[in-house]
């Protein structure tokens, strides 16, 4: 039982991290038009930064989906 209690503490820490980490987009939907609207912005004006905070933006925004939702 404890050890059972102390993952799920673990867990909850771990999705709390996440949370205070993600940025504030509203929903799965508007992070899904963002990254439309950055991939749709012509080449040159994408930069190898905005692609990886993106792309970062994009895990953590996976794994809290994946955290509150699981398979």
């Amino acid at each position: 039982i404890l050890d059972r209690y102390g993952k799920q503490h673990a867990d909850d820490l771990k999705a709390l991290d996440l949370q205070s980490k993600a940025p504030k987009y509203g929903s799965h939907h508007e992070l899904l038009e963002l990254v439309e609207s950055k991939l749709v912005e012509s080449n040159s004006d994408v930069s190898v930064d905005s692609l990886v905070q993106l792309e970062d933006h994009l895990e953590t925004a996976l794994s809290l989906m994946l955290i509150f939702n699981p398979l």
